[in-house]
């Protein structure tokens, strides 16, 4: 059957090889067969040629996907200041690549882009050393053979959320550690005796990313017991082994091994993938939007691995039978492990003292030619009075004079001062003030009677306007011609290239609207991750809206879709028509 799936697992103290079939559920497998045997397979990071034999002779000879430790791998991601596959492939071939004393020469190397946002890039880089494949090289020659090799917690992407987290797996006696977000960071091991050692390094990681929301544990009662201990104010623990389940295998083992089995069958789980083959070039760049590549038996091909298929309704499911299987390799081996910490640095940033504003003296703005104005008239009325004293018969003319003069400057002075001037009395007799009361008089007369006239005048010409009101027309409206609806062109699907991305936590969700479209009539339909950043909803991506097309796919996947324009962020290359965002 091409479905069925042959795993083993190699760790150091010991080996599980098990048979999956496809289960009921789409994407689901089911255990049908596994063989325990225990022993030393490694010491420190290298495989014991040895005792490897010895496992191969105990091998059916069939073809097995290999899943070795974290340990075994280097797993990074890393930030690259551009976007595209040739550009980011070009930064890490002649930089970043040397930087970290690896190559093509020493090791098999993955990198595929995880996502890309305003102009740079979350590279996942992977690598294996050359050396580590030696022993299995040597090992698998005839009989069982390897396909592909894998990273333990690469596989169990089915299982983990695409928010940030961190998985905790259980193999045999010991505990490997991942940090994810699409990609993985930070593998870290360690013995399950030592659980409670791993507490303070997950706080570590979780204050290096506050982000993290989850950890994912596959593990014994008593690991999960020690680890809930220590993270109770630090991180919720989701236990993803069920013990209700009868089996003879550890419920978590048995979880692992189906997860893995789903992950590896489903094309949108991008993970790395490395073979027993040894090439000239040993280094490849992906973007995300590129499938697993898979090889088969010793033969190095690059193929897309199709997405999972649907069991025939004439299959019938097995019966799951484990068989006390469990066999021992006595050779020993010392095995250690070590646990890596990482620290998170915090930066102070001292906001800008405030500067008091100086108090402003209001008396730099006082006007100087006021101040010397107001000390004239002063002086002046000092010097008049002073001759009025001294000659009031012979020199009353002059003092009269120099008095009129006096009240001229005032008046001119006046009209550039804003403060009251002092006034200057005079005495000019009895005729004067008779003929000053009937200016005023007269004045006053006249003030009134024009002020009466002005009133009259403007109270007539009211109530002529009042008594004679304008007419006003009327205007009919033109009644607008009714315009003639025109039909919406038809559309054929199968003129359209259309790719649906996932930007949810939910996995298969881009290849089960693919299905939809396919089933609709489109030809053309592919799935995958998304790379940008999105808010929740459901977006259709396109260089010029066309708004039939988009309320067609609405229609077809049962989805309210919006237009937005951003194509080349999924779609660099300008291969297809349409790209789907799935973001809710």
């Amino acid at each position: 059957m091409a479905d069925i799936k042959h795993l083993l697992y190699i760790l150091p103290d010991v080996a599980y090889a098990v048979e999956l079939v496809p289960g009921k559920d789409g994407g689901a497998y089911a255990i049908r067969d596994y063989l325990q045997v225990n022993g030393d397979f490694m010491n420190e990071d290298e495989l014991l040629e040895n005792n490897l034999k010895k496992l191969v002779g105990k091998l059916q000879p069939q073809a097995y996907d290999l899943v070795l430790p974290d340990f075994l791998f280097t797993n990074t991601i890393v930030n690259v200041n551009e976007t595209g596959s040739e550009k980011v492939k070009k930064y890490l071939e002649s930089e970043l690549i040397p930087s970290l004393d690896i190559s093509s020469a020493s090791h098999a190397i993955q990198t595929f882009v995880l996502t890309e946002l305003k102009g740079s890039s979350r590279v996942q880089l992977s690598a294996l050393e050359l050396s580590v494949l030696e022993p299995l090289q040597t090992t698998f020659v005839d009989g069982p053979s390897i396909k592909n090799i894998y990273p333990l917690s690469w596989t169990l992407k089915s299982l983990i959320s695409l928010e940030p987290s961190i998985s905790l797996v259980q193999m045999g006696a010991n505990l490997y550690l991942v940090q994810h977000y699409i990609g993985v960071d930070q593998a870290i091991s360690a013995s399950a005796e030592d659980a409670e050692k791993l507490v303070e390094t997950i706080k570590t990681l979780k204050g290096a990313e506050p982000n993290i929301q989850t950890l994912y544990l596959l593990s014994s009662a008593l690991v999960e017991s020690k680890l809930k201990e220590g993270l109770k104010n630090t991180l919720p623990i989701q236990q993803l082994a069920d013990d209700s389940e009868e089996s003879e295998m550890p419920s978590y083992i048995k979880q692992v091994a189906e997860a893995s089995a789903k992950t590896l069958s489903v094309a949108d789980y991008k993970i790395p993938v490395f073979t027993m083959s040894v090439g000239k070039n040993n280094m490849s760049v992906a973007d995300s939007a590129t499938a697993k590549e898979v090889m088969p038996d010793k033969t190095p091909i690059t193929t897309d691995l199709p997405a999972p298929s649907t069991a025939d309704d004439e299959k019938v499911e097995p019966e799951l039978e484990f068989a006390d299987k469990t066999e021992l390799i006595d050779d020993s081996a010392d095995n250690e492990s070590e646990s890596e910490e990482t620290s998170a640095e915090k930066t102070e940033v001292n906001e800008p003292e405030l500067v008091k504003p100086e108090e402003v003296d209001l008396s730099q703005f006082s006007s100087k030619e006021e101040t010397e104005s107001n000390e004239e008239i002063e002086s002046k009325e000092i010097e008049s009075k002073e001759s009025e004293t001294k000659s009031e018969t012979s020199k009353g003319k002059t003092a009269v004079e120099k008095a009129n003069a006096s009240v001229k400057e005032k008046t001119s002075e006046e009209k550039s001062s804003s403060k009251p001037k002092a006034v200057i009395k005079n005495d000019r007799g009895t005729n004067y003030m008779v003929k000053m009361i009937f200016i005023g008089l007269t004045s006053f007369f006249v003030t009134v009677g024009i002020g009466l006239g002005i009133g009259l005048g403007l109270l007539t010409f009211t109530k002529s306007e009042e008594a004679e009101p304008t007419p006003t027309a009327e205007v009919s409206p033109t009644p607008e011609p009714t315009p003639t609806p025109v039909p919406a062109p038809e559309l054929n699907r199968a003129d359209y290239k259309v790719k649906v991305v996932n930007a949810t936590t939910k996995a298969g969700y881009a290849s089960e609207i693919a299905d939809l479209l396919e089933a609709a009539g489109f030809a053309s339909v592919a799935a995958g991750n998304a790379l940008g950043d999105y808010e929740a909803g459901n977006y259709v991506l396109m260089t010029e809206e066309n708004k039939n097309l988009i309320e067609l796919l609405s229609k077809d996947i049962d989805l309210e879709l919006v237009y937005a324009s951003d194509k080349e962020v999924e779609d660099a290359a300008e291969a297809y028509t349409v790209i789907v965002v799935l973001a809710e």
